[in-house]
């Protein structure tokens, strides 16, 4: 570090010069904005048109009903959709687009 004399006050001056801090501030800045990026792209990727539909089918006994046969209507384009519940009464429609369903 090196003093020098001016106007009456003594000023101390870096080895990288007087913008070197302001220098490594916008380094970790940018540091922190590539980092913030990569992550946020996985989460970007992650959104889609598609979903899934997951349900369960039970008596009014609250018992699962087996083999119960469920269908997904699109009302928008007429789009019918049929499955059959598992032993658990579990059904599942993979990757159904988003739209009007009943």
């Amino acid at each position: 570090m090196k003093e020098t004399f001016d106007a009456g006050k003594i000023v101390e001056s870096r080895a990288g010069g007087p913008r070197s801090g302001s220098r490594m501030r916008f380094r970790w800045i940018g540091a922190i904005a590539v980092l913030m990026a990569l992550w946020l792209c996985p989460q970007l990727q992650a959104q889609s048109t598609s979903g899934q539909f997951n349900g369960h089918v039970v008596d009014p006994a609250g018992a699962a009903v087996p083999g119960a046969t469920v269908t997904l209507a699109d009302v928008q384009t007429g789009l019918v959709r049929g499955t059959t519940t598992s032993a658990a009464g579990q059904y599942t429609f993979p990757l159904s687009l988003r739209g009007s369903t009943g």
